[in-house]
């Protein structure tokens, strides 16, 4: 180690340490400090990047379709579920909700037929979820969509 400093031409300086008792004692920081809401969360660059990185990668991925282990044509509704954005957009959407609030939640629109012709994510943060008892006296669970303009719209 000195051959090392001495040919480097390093110097070694000597640091007191201060006293203990010139120290402040350490405190955790307050629990309102931190916010751990979705939008403080994303405040902090790694967690951001995170998400920009994982929701990127998972709207690059490839769908498939396979029947009974053969791969088939992709149906329309999956090829582009919300007929107002790509499949991508859709995709990363999709990650996002999960990310922010552990669930997605998609309304499924039918045309008079019955047949499905765009699955919607909805913001989960707008999402509540209601149990009522219906007319036999069970137990239903109800979801509960208040969009932020527009009327509450029961599922």
């Amino acid at each position: 180690m000195g051959i090392i400093r001495q040919s480097l031409g390093l110097q070694v300086l000597e640091e007191t340490a201060p006293d203990a008792g010139d120290l402040p004692a350490p405190t955790p920081p307050a629990r309102s400090a931190n916010d751990t809401s979705l939008t403080g969360a994303l405040a902090l660059p790694a967690v951001y990047r995170a998400l920009q990185i994982t929701a990127g990668v998972a709207g690059m991925l490839p769908f498939v379709v396979r029947r009974g282990g053969e791969q088939i044509p992709t149906p329309g509704i999956i090829a582009q579920p919300d007929p107002f954005r790509s499949l991508s957009s859709w995709v990363r959407r999709y990650v996002v909700s999960m990310f922010g609030d552990g669930n997605a939640f998609i309304l499924v629109k039918r045309n008079e037929r019955g047949q499905i012709v765009g699955l919607f994510i909805l913001n989960p943060f707008a999402v509540a979820i209601r149990w009522e008892e219906n007319r036999a006296g069970r137990w239903v669970k109800r979801y509960v969509y208040r969009p932020a303009r527009g009327p509450e719209v029961v599922y």
